[in-house]
């Protein structure tokens, strides 16, 4: 699903936002209000006014009618995606506790042993997708609150998801063990001297 609207980074932030809270929303409670739906598009731009610290009047402005479209739209292919599956329990947001320099941080969806993130730009997937599924997996590495074995990308737009396995992406990235690469990061992040 190519975007026919123009591109404003923020403004494409707040669409892709929006649609996977929708999705969220739809997933645990089937069907949502055109009220609910505004409130979550509020709280959207609200959010995303205090991520990027913007002062840019455009992302107070309501979404119009073909940006809800499109959000809408992101929402139904996620739901399509994760319908494929025969595990409909979905955890969202799962946090993973902060170790040394790093804060406590949150990803988008596990489901099973599976981390999923939704990447939902025009673009393919980057390396700065992979550093971030990686940072989830040492912080959880760490605290050993999830059993994950699995990461994928999803791209909603595009149509497109990467699956592999935690093992294989660390050999990779890294030629070496996941238990190596993960204690390498740990130790890393929690040594005197770095900060925040």
């Amino acid at each position: 699903m190519r975007s026919v609207l123009p591109l404003d980074r923020d403004r494409r932030s707040v669409i892709n936002e929006l649609g996977f809270r929708l999705f969220k929303e739809q997933w645990q409670e089937k069907r949502i209000s055109e009220k609910r739906t505004r409130e979550i598009a509020e709280a959207v731009q609200a959010y995303i006014i205090r991520l990027t610290r913007s002062k840019d009047r455009l992302l107070k402005v309501p979404l119009s009618n073909q940006e809800n479209t499109e959000a809408l739209k992101l929402a139904d292919s996620l739901r399509r995606f994760f319908l494929r599956t025969k595990d409909r329990s979905l955890v969202f947001w799962p946090e993973f506790p902060g170790c040394g320099i790093l804060h406590k941080c949150v990803g988008d969806v596990l489901q099973g042993s599976k981390l999923i993130e939704v990447k939902a730009g025009d673009r393919t997937f980057r390396m700065t997708d992979i550093r971030q599924v990686l940072t989830y997996c040492s912080l959880n590495f760490a605290s050993k609150r999830y059993d994950l074995r699995d990461i994928v990308l999803v791209n909603p737009r595009r149509g497109v998801f990467h699956q592999t396995s935690v093992a294989d992406l660390i050999v990779e990235c890294s030629a070496t063990t996941a238990v190596d690469f993960f204690s390498s990061v740990i130790e890393f992040i929690s040594a005197e001297g770095n900060s925040r």
